[in-house]
């Protein structure tokens, strides 16, 4: 996880990154410095994006951060490739098929076990992920 000020901060101080965390509107939606609230668009069941989570007290303070994770709609992607917890599942009659359950799921790239798991906070804002890295001529 990435504290958000700390990744506005180091996008600052790296200009090499800037226009890579940035991106470009996607379908018109407004955005704030590239991110999307959830209340105007959601991206695509199943694609891979940064998210911004609110972890909310019950005295009102909040902590955010952000994770790459993906949205999934209902009955649309199929039970295999994601965690084989029985609880992570919809079964649909129409299909009769499992199919991941509604919601934000955050991905994990290292651990053994599982490819991403439920996302409890809640999420508010997301953008498309960077290009991957390429050669910066300030980069060390």
């Amino acid at each position: 996880m990435i504290d958000v000020d700390a990744l506005i901060k180091n996008t600052i101080l790296n200009p090499c990154h800037a226009p890579y965390i940035v991106k470009q509107d996607v379908d018109n939606a407004p955005t704030i410095g590239g991110w999307i609230s959830v209340k105007d668009r959601m991206p695509k069941s199943g694609e891979h994006v940064w998210v911004t989570c609110e972890i909310r007290s019950l005295y009102g303070s909040k902590k955010r951060y952000v994770c790459e994770a993906f949205y999934a709609e209902q009955y649309s992607l199929p039970e295999g490739k994601y965690p084989e917890d029985t609880d992570c599942y919809d079964y649909c009659e129409e299909d009769d098929e499992y199919y991941l359950k509604e919601g934000w799921y955050e991905v994990i790239h290292n651990w053994d076990d599982y490819s991403s798991i439920v996302i409890y906070d809640f999420v508010t804002h997301w953008m498309l992920l960077p290009e991957p890295a390429k050669e910066c001529e300030n980069e060390d």
